[in-house]
């Protein structure tokens, strides 16, 4: 018994760290002056996230952080041929509310599904779920202003998600990225409409 109190703890915290270092690259994403390098900062950040959410049983987040492994990848390559297809974006939309729904209930055996609408939590799960959606919209545009006022809102969404999961590295890393979009904004894109 005192083993496996122990060991759930060094799961927790070991899951907190990997999530303080998807902090870090997360918040260095936004600083990058090209669509296709905020991209790449954000898909090495969802690998950590994935095991980060993974680790403290917030399976939906685990899940929807996998999916954008794969997402942050094509939208990545969009100067390739194969990734300039309108498909991968109704794809990953698709994706994202499909296994969303499948994981409500905060379970990932998706064949026994239990979500209960009348739970907070259920509605707390559909958090994260608009959030991926924002941002998938604005990894399919190229210009980076953009990418930057459409990923916004997810940061809101996730921060909730997180406080109710006990992420303090996902609360950290909203936080931060809210502070770091807007920073971004301030120092590329106002300039612009200034200049």
């Amino acid at each position: 018994m005192v083993m496996g109190i122990f060991m759930e703890n060094v799961i927790y915290y070991v899951g907190q760290a990997v999530g303080i270092i998807g902090l870090i690259i997360m918040v260095l994403s936004f600083q990058q002056k090209t669509q296709r390098k905020i991209v790449l900062y954000q898909l090495a950040s969802s690998m950590l996230f994935t095991v980060h959410y993974f680790m403290l049983g917030a399976y939906v987040g685990s899940l929807l952080n996998f999916i954008g492994i794969f997402r942050a990848f094509v939208f990545a390559n969009k100067n390739k041929s194969w990734a300039q297809k309108k498909f991968w974006l109704y794809l990953f939309l698709t994706a994202f509310v499909t296994v969303g729904i499948l994981t409500l209930d905060g379970d990932i055996n998706i064949f026994e599904w239990n979500a209960s609408f009348s739970s907070i939590s259920t509605y707390i799960a559909m958090l994260p779920i608009i959030g991926m959606s924002f941002t998938t919209v604005a990894f399919w545009i190229t210009y980076a202003p953009t990418v930057r006022k459409l990923s916004f809102p997810n940061s809101p969404c996730w921060l909730i998600y997180n406080f109710y999961n006990h992420s303090w590295a996902g609360v950290a890393t909203e936080i931060i990225v809210m502070t770091s979009i807007i920073v971004a904004m301030i120092r590329y894109d106002f300039k612009k409409v200034r200049s």
